[in-house]
């Protein structure tokens, strides 16, 4: 039988252990993730002899007084997690999306992971999107030989200003500090408001649970020009926080960077995921590196009411 619980009612234990079995590999949907960047996050689930066998997540936020299904920030795909390969992903759908994508239920936005999306995208107006991941399986020398020139020549101007790598997560407030400063101005103010909340939260939960990986590149003067936080889970190594000033721009940082962590986990099972991106400019990079696409989907503005669709267009063109 399916349950809506919130959060202070739901067996984390048995919620983290749907999302770790789940073959995804997404980070996004465990209960400390989620604490972290929603604290009043819900869920959805499944029990079965007391036990939870599939579980989804919900954030809601308030638009015109009326609860809003939304995807908070610093998550890129939810959906459904099962605890075992063997339970019916769309037998679990038929049971459960009217519960939640019923007439009324209104969906600002909710992003779907590739195996609900194909489950769901003749069912719903759900729109696709594209991920892009680089598998790290082949060694260093078979990974560099898909960089794309650009690539190449940002490596020969990070040997020449003799750029420095250095590791650890006590690190991470350089990155947040230089996140400041280059990314955050670039935002919406209520996103920023957001997000200089969760960060340091998510990233202290990340070390905590022993899946933060820090990156900071420094001149020779020490001065910090590029950064990085991944989150490695499973197998999937998560481009989680980036950022690069002006200055690291020009010497090739950020492609320095990801070259480092390309050598780092070369010959390994780990996929690079760079979450990324809609930006054309992003996209490019990310590909110019050898990434493949990986599709899933997002259902916007969906079930909004008149008054709805008029305030939340209001409220968007007053920010």
């Amino acid at each position: 039988m399916w349950k809506r619980l919130p959060a202070a009612g739901i067996n984390k234990n048995q919620w983290d252990a749907c999302v770790i079995s789940d073959s995804s590999g997404l980070v996004y949907a465990l209960s400390w993730y989620l604490d972290a960047v929603a604290p009043n996050w819900e869920g959805w689930a499944k029990e079965q002899n007391n036990e939870y066998v599939a579980v989804l997540p919900i954030v809601k936020r308030r638009i015109a007084g009326k609860p809003v299904i939304t995807q908070p920030l610093l998550t890129q795909q939810f959906g459904l997690f099962r605890l075992k390969p063997s339970i019916d992903l769309t037998k679990l759908w038929q049971e459960l999306l009217l519960k939640i994508f019923k007439p009324g239920s209104a969906v600002e936005q909710y992003c779907l992971k590739p195996s609900d999306f194909k489950i769901l995208k003749n069912l719903l107006p759900v729109i696709q999107k594209t991920n892009l991941v680089l598998p790290l399986h082949l060694s260093y020398r078979e990974i560099k030989t898909a960089y794309h020139s650009n690539r190449i020549r940002d490596l020969h101007k990070a040997t020449l200003a003799k750029l420095q790598l250095q590791r650890g997560n006590n690190c991470w407030p350089d990155v947040f500090r230089l996140y400041q400063e280059t990314i955050l101005p670039r935002l919406k103010p209520n996103q920023q408001t957001i997000l200089l909340k969760i960060i340091p939260q998510l990233i202290e939960a990340a070390i905590k649970q022993g899946l933060a990986y820090t990156y900071v590149v420094l001149l020779p003067n020490k001065q910090v020009v590029a950064g990085a936080i991944f989150i490695c889970y499973k197998n999937r190594l998560t481009y989680l926080l980036p950022a690069a000033s002006k200055s690291g721009k020009k010497v090739g940082a950020s492609t320095y960077l990801i070259d480092q962590v390309c050598q780092q986990f070369a010959g390994s099972e780990v996929v690079l995921d760079f979450e990324g991106s809609s930006k054309p400019g992003l996209a490019r990079f990310y590909q110019s590196f050898g990434a493949q696409p990986e599709v899933y989907g997002i259902l916007e503005n969906y079930n909004f009411s008149l008054i709805l669709k008029i305030f939340y267009a209001l409220k968007k063109y007053k920010k």
